[in-house]
């Protein structure tokens, strides 16, 4: 949004407010109020708030504003506002940058993370400090390890650190055809322009107008299962936004400088899940996470299956130590609409041999 745009709108915002702006106090407040609204008064007086600092250290502007406050008719009075508003934003980047802002919505994409999630403390602490300091960070592991989960908790706790949106998109980076990376930028764009918008054809061009409409934004970028580094080289955004990348590959980009990796849970970690989803003796609950190999996706497949069953958890843990069909029953409860059996089979070599050893048919 160019400064000329800010302007203009600053300008058709505050105009019929600026006299009750200017006069301040109550009875301003109440008289504007009856006359256009609480709501249109409060949004313009934030507005007001962050402009109005420097515009008192600018005595011709500040009396543009208090002429077109007198006469909010006159199209001469507005012009002059107008322009020495567009003169004030080119000489303060930063204050351009904090009004574009108020005129530019925000875009929420994520999803809340789960109310039971347990453990990666240390994980956490990390991932957060690097994106509060608008830094990339990814996090890899195997399939249902619980990486999508994590990048939606450290997601939400930083959301105060990007007030322009935070995106998701699905790469699909473990399906036989991952997302094209234009698909990818398109969408992004397309987030804050529009589906009205023409967009370039050409990945270049594209990533072009993808930088542009993030330049001066700060938006976090969730990057979901991830296939490699070519995918999503182009979807690297300006200074001020951050990448959060989850796949089962150790990704490597330029501006990438915090990479976690996550394995299965620990034991206890793996009973407190269960333990949260399904009250049971501590005993069972080990024997349990052990036949599930610690994994949270299975974990929580498990755990999800019992609560909505109400199957005796001893005598699941019974049949689930049949080998014959431990899998099948862990998937009888999908979670995410995932398949626990799809997500171990895209990565169960990766898979410790002990851990394997628990999938083994």
């Amino acid at each position: 949004m160019e400064t000329a745009l800010i302007a203009s709108l600053l300008t058709s915002a505050l105009t019929p407010v600026l006299p009750y702006l200017l006069k301040g106090g109550e009875k301003a407040i109440e008289e504007a109020g009856k006359r256009i609204g609480g709501d249109a008064y409060d949004k313009s007086k934030t507005i007001w708030n962050k402009l109005f600092p420097t515009v008192k250290e600018q005595p011709d502007v500040l009396l543009a504003a208090e002429t077109a406050a007198n006469s909010p008719n006159d199209l001469l009075a507005r012009n002059d506002l107008n322009s020495k508003l567009k003169r004030l934003l080119d000489s303060d980047p930063e204050l351009a940058r904090i009004l574009r802002r108020a005129f530019t919505p925000a875009v929420y994409q994520l999803y809340a993370p789960v109310e039971d999630f347990v453990g990666r403390e240390a994980e956490i602490e990390r991932l957060v400090f690097e994106l509060g300091s608008s830094q990339s960070v990814s996090i890899s592991g195997m399939s249902g390890s619980g990486k999508t989960q994590l990048a939606m908790l450290v997601a939400n706790r930083v959301r105060h650190v990007y007030p322009d949106g935070q995106l998701f998109v699905a790469m699909q980076g473990t399906a036989d055809l991952p997302r094209d990376p234009a698909e990818a930028l398109e969408v992004c764009t397309r987030a804050f322009i529009g589906p009205e918008e023409s967009l370039p054809r050409n990945v270049d061009e594209l990533r072009g107008r993808f930088f542009n409409v993030l330049l001066d934004k700060r938006v976090l970028i969730v990057l979901d299962n991830v296939a490699d580094r070519k995918q999503i080289h182009k979807l690297q955004p300006p200074p001020g936004c951050a990448l959060l990348i989850t796949s089962i590959n150790n990704i490597s980009l330029p501006a990438l400088r915090c990479r976690v990796l996550i394995n299965e849970f620990t034991r206890s970690e793996a009973c407190e899940l269960l333990l949260k989803m399904r009250d049971m003796d501590l005993p069972v609950a080990d024997r349990i996470a052990a036949l599930c190999g610690d994994m949270p996706l299975a974990i929580r497949a498990a755990g999800s299956f019992l609560d909505v069953t109400g199957m005796d958890p001893v005598n699941y843990a019974e049949q689930l130590a049949d080998e014959r069909t431990r899998l099948d029953l862990i998937d009888q409860e999908d979670i995410e609409d995932v398949s626990v059996a799809a997500a171990f089979n895209v990565s169960y070599s990766r898979l410790s041999p002990g851990s394997a050893a628990v999938f083994r048919k």
